[in-house]
């Protein structure tokens, strides 16, 4: 459970269900060599990689506790299904795991491909980072799962 606990948490981080969560600096600081001046809005996903030092992300609590991650915003306005989400998604994604393998459809033939290589995961500009190309998928099972 820790690596695929690591796997969604590597997921929120790089591509958060609403990627376009900002802030308001209320007052002018400054951050390292940059003055940010007071009421500009701050794009809290600019720089994902910085998470990555010395192997500390694992530490990182995607509640926005601390404000370094924020797949779900945080304070008020946070999102109401967070616990719900961190329960499910876990759960959801294991059984998926274990039941199924899956083919990639070429998105221009709808044949399914047998050499992957490298897949696309380039994003567009949208509310919910929406792929500039899907990534078409279909499950193949794997074994007998859940009720027969």
């Amino acid at each position: 459970m820790p690596y695929l606990q690591a796997i969604i948490r590597e997921t929120f981080r790089l591509h958060p269900p609403v990627p376009m969560v900002t802030r308001r600096c209320v007052a002018e600081c400054k951050v390292e060599n940059y003055v940010i001046p007071e009421n500009t809005l701050l794009f809290v996903n600019f720089r994902p990689e910085r998470f990555l030092k010395n192997g500390e992300g694992d530490s990182i609590d995607v509640r926005g506790q601390h404000f370094q991650l924020l797949p779900f915003g945080s304070g008020r306005r946070m999102c109401p299904g967070v616990s719900l989400a961190m329960q499910e998604v876990p759960a959801l994604l294991g059984a998926i795991i274990q039941c199924f393998d899956f083919k990639v459809v070429d998105h221009k033939t709808g044949m399914i491909l047998n050499d992957v290589g490298d897949i696309d995961v380039d994003e567009r500009p949208g509310l919910t980072a929406p792929r500039v190309n899907n990534l078409l998928c279909v499950p193949v099972e794997r074994t007998k799962c859940g009720a027969t």
